[in-house]
């Protein structure tokens, strides 16, 4: 249900500059080096794409309730 191409802003926990990441590229790739203070972030991609899963489930039960 969700593009996984759509770019999401990440904030930077250090210096809270914003990269726009895709999902995709998150699955691949889940640690990256912010580009304004260069701190290494990483994220839990199997966790972020387990809670998407459940995200996407809700949409799809809402959807049903109003069909």
């Amino acid at each position: 249900m969700f593009d996984k191409s759509v770019k999401l802003d990440i904030p930077c926990p250090e210096c809270n500059h914003t990269v726009k990441l895709s999902i995709r590229e998150i699955e691949r790739n889940p640690s990256y080096a912010c580009p304004r203070c260069q701190n290494t972030i990483n994220l839990d991609a199997r966790k972020f794409t387990k809670e998407l899963g459940k995200a996407e489930k809700q949409l799809k039960d809402m959807f049903k309730k109003f069909k």
